[in-house]
């Protein structure tokens, strides 16, 4: 098979911790909760704000977190408004990608498609020691995945066709669905340990990127 001529990833979630910086902010503002049932109410109304009219992901943290803490029935002092968009760019990769991504610049282009904006991508990118040759981010397509308008942008700034690019992401639904849908070529990162769906592939998923650098060449649309 013909190595990917372009290798994008999503960020939040698939190469920097999304998961555990959204913990980490929210058992500060609520200590004792259940952590696992607040993230997942979390990326639910997060997914209901953003299917609105176009707003920076700044904004989108701050209206996610004022819902959810109004659910708990906690008051959100001021100050706490963009407690989230004050920490993400302190958010770390997980373990095994700075290697991963370092491996991979030594043969393949690299990419970024994120639901984020760009001031807070830079910030992640640093952190991520890697030098992308395209970024598409939310804040330059004004919408966010699962709409399929980061897909079509990158196609269009690299003049590549989707069977020339693979796509690496911890979402089903927000990358996966999208990416499988135009023909790119796509690999799974499943961190949560989530049931594979029918529809894709047992050699479509990982649990990390430790043995991407090794099989990027083989994985097929």
């Amino acid at each position: 098979m013909t190595p990917p001529r372009l290798i994008t990833f999503d960020c939040y979630g698939t190469l920097i911790d999304w998961y555990g910086g959204l913990r980490g902010t929210l058992s500060r503002l609520l200590p004792g909760a259940d952590m696992d049932r607040l993230c997942d109410r979390y990326v639910e109304l997060e997914m209901e704000v953003e299917s609105g009219p176009y707003q920076p992901y700044r904004e989108v943290m701050a209206r996610t977190l004022a819902v959810l803490m109004e659910e708990t029935g906690t008051p959100l002092p001021s100050a706490e408004e963009d407690a989230l968009g004050r920490a993400l760019p302190r958010w770390e990769p997980y373990p095994e990608v700075p290697s991963a991504l370092a491996r991979l610049q030594r043969d393949h282009a690299l990419g970024i498609l994120s639901n984020i904006d760009d001031d807070l991508l830079e910030f992640s990118v640093a952190r991520l020691g890697m030098t992308p040759a395209h970024c598409v981010t939310a804040a330059q397509v004004r919408s966010y995945k699962p709409d399929e308008a980061h897909f079509r942008r990158i196609l269009q700034t690299s003049g590549l066709q989707p069977g020339e690019i693979l796509h690496v992401a911890g979402s089903l639904l927000h990358d996966m669905v999208p990416a499988s849908k135009l023909g790119f070529r796509h690999l799974w990162v499943n961190r949560l340990a989530e049931q594979r769906p029918a529809w894709l592939p047992a050699d479509r998923e990982v649990r990390d990127l430790a043995t991407l650098p090794d099989i990027a060449s083989g994985v097929g649309a």
